[in-house]
């Protein structure tokens, strides 16, 4: 394991940790930690909090005795949290891109250090964090009080995600840890660990756990100050409640506070768990009505603060309306931008009957089928088929459809785990609505194969054709759109073609006045063998086909698109700043510090 994190770091400069170690009069047992993470042959950092002569003799000592080791100390205690602020500071000046905390009391399982890096090389934006395995020699006092800390996370997160937010063995993402650092006053004592984890998931910094032995040394020490840090632990999960409540209506609608990216995947829905699960509760107590009532209030608040949000909807309404009204001179005049809290509010709708459907409240009686002969005898005779969709009106009527005899029929290609997940989600809560998700990155020949198996089987692939891969511009057909040009993906036709089974063009549209939805079909293409000269010049008359057919129903009905971020922004290069630029304030208020240079003169 750790000639795997050494080999990680050779071969990647973006990948550059070091360690740090937050200690307070633990002179005993910090050379036993530092001398267990040396084969790791990383920078340590150690802040000396405050600690007694003995102490501060041990770690000089060590500073002497190993050129890897810098220590900083502060003239006075100040807590593990100011501490730990202070060490990751350091690592950001000194251009590390990632801190792994340990203790220096040694309790943490050293080689498991090994295994935190690794897991961080591989996923460099994550927090990474130990849960701990427990020996018999816990204190059963802090065993269940941890359990009450563990229902406040899930809670200020609405998730499960984080398993365990006090245990301090982790590694940190050194820039956006200085990011929230820079932005919040966080505690000093013991409640950072748990405020920090917090904070990073609210800022869309992933989570990843790795399980680890924790040993409590029956004669070891304990800084834990009952009353001070149980009332500092009380005003943190205060004030994060509190800040969950004001994030609430942001992490219901799934707004990403992550700007790094322009590609439509970091828009992703962040909605947790617990407020799904509330929505369907609250539909199915209350109603329709019971349900606009609490969610308009929370589509409003974000309409007012999601500034984002609220000019890619303007800007993509005065370009509909404007185009609509230049091809088609007699179309009432309509002013796009000022119907932008409309466009909020059909998303609320859609959503609406998107629970509705999933309680099984919409039904194929709800639904108007047209041109669906051809597709429906597919169905019929098992002939597996290709189905592109896009995200004008609701795709997710096809759950209606796929109740009885159609069940288990339909399969839909998604870029994220997070959506598999979310079909397990209602999975749970109504069987009858779930559609088999299947996970990929980018559609090529791999997963042709894979799909072929269930193509032959009668079943039907479905792929959205308006958002192109995460893997960039590959297979991608540029075509005008509204008057702009705008990529569209091609892996759909190109599937169709490698299978040879037909495609079928599906939109989807909602009649607000007789409150029917509406499912139009279109076959395009029919399955037959296409020769591989040939195959380019067809996909790329397939996709053009799509797009023009798209463009038409998006005319009918602009407040039914629902692709909220930049259609047409051109891809650009995502700037990452150099890790040795400083930011332009570090909160640190430290001002004595001893370095190795002081030490050894």
């Amino acid at each position: 394991m750790v000639a795997d994190v050494l080999s990680m770091m050779s071969h990647s400069s973006a990948f550059r940790p070091c360690i740090i170690i937050p200690i307070y009069n633990h002179g005993e047992t910090v050379k036993h930690v530092i001398d267990g993470l040396a084969p790791l042959n990383l920078r340590v950092i150690v802040v000396d909090d405050g600690s007694d002569l003995s102490t501060q003799y041990v770690l000089n000592k060590l500073m002497i005795q190993n050129e890897s080791v810098t220590v900083i100390r502060l003239d006075e205690n100040k807590g593990k949290g100011a501490a730990i602020i202070r060490a990751i500071s350091q690592a950001y000046i000194e251009g590390f891109s990632h801190a792994l905390q340990i203790d220096a009391d040694g309790q943490h399982h050293l080689p498991d250090a090994a295994k935190l890096l690794k897991k961080s090389a591989e996923f460099p934006e994550a927090l990474i964090t130990g849960v701990p395995i427990y020996d018999k020699d816990v204190p059963k006092v802090r065993f269940y009080a941890r359990y009450l800390t563990h229902f406040w996370v899930w809670l200020e997160t609405l998730s499960f995600t984080i398993k365990d937010s006090m245990i301090g063995f982790r590694v940190y993402p050194v820039n956006s840890t200085m990011n929230v650092i820079n932005q919040y006053r966080l505690p000093y004592r013991m409640a950072f660990d748990t405020e920090i984890m917090v904070r990073l998931f609210w800022e869309g910094i992933p989570v990843h756990s790795i399980p680890t032995p924790i040993t409590y040394p029956k004669q070891g020490k304990s800084h834990f100050k009952v009353f001070w840090d149980n009332a500092g632990l009380t005003i943190m999960h205060t004030r994060l409640v509190c800040g969950m409540l004001l994030r609430l209506p942001k992490r219901i609608l799934g707004k990403n506070k992550n700007k790094r990216s322009t590609h439509w995947s970091s828009f992703k829905e962040q909605g947790g768990w617990l407020a799904l699960t509330l929505t369907f509760w609250v539909y199915r107590l209350l109603g329709e009505w019971g349900l606009r009532c609490l969610l308009y209030p929370v589509i409003t608040y974000y309409y007012l603060f999601s500034a984002d949000a609220r000019k890619v909807s303007s800007n993509f309404l005065k370009q509909a309306f404007s185009y609509k009204l230049a091809h088609e001179p007699a179309s009432p005049v309509s002013n796009g931008s000022k119907k932008s809290f409309l466009h909020f509010t059909r998303f609320g709708d859609q959503f609406i009957d998107k629970v509705a459907i999933w309680t099984g409240k919409i039904s194929k009686d709800n639904i108007v089928m047209h041109n669906a002969d051809s597709f429906i005898n597919a169905l019929d005779n098992n002939e597996g088929c290709i189905l592109v969709s896009s995200h004008y009106g609701n795709n997710d009527i096809c759950r209606a459809i796929t109740q009885g005899r159609y069940a288990r029929k339909f399969n839909i290609l998604v870029h994220s785990e997070n959506a598999v997940k979310f079909n397990r989600f209602l999975a749970k809560l109504n069987p009858d609505t779930q559609i088999n998700l299947i996970e990929v990155n980018a559609i090529d020949m791999t997963v042709a194969v894979n799909l072929k198996a269930k193509v032959d089987a009668g079943e039907v692939i479905i792929v959205a054709g308006d958002r192109v891969p995460l893997t960039g511009s590959d297979r991608t057909l540029t075509c005008d759109f509204l008057g702009k040009p705008a990529a569209f993906p091609q892996g759909a036709y190109l599937l169709g073609l490698l299978l040879e089974c037909p495609i079928f063009l599906l939109f989807c549209s909602k009649d607000y006045k007789h409150k029917k939805y509406h499912m139009i079909f279109d076959k395009i293409y029919e399955g037959v063998k296409v020769p591989r000269k040939a195959r380019k010049e067809l996909i790329d008359k397939l996709c053009q086909d799509y797009v023009e057919k798209l463009e038409n129903h998006v005319l009918q009905d602009p407040l039914q698109w629902f692709n909220f971020f930049d259609f047409w922004q051109k891809t650009i290069t995502e700037h990452r700043s150099s890790s040795n630029n400083l930011p332009s304030v570090i909160k640190v208020k430290y001002e004595h510090s001893v370095n190795k240079r002081d030490s050894k003169g």
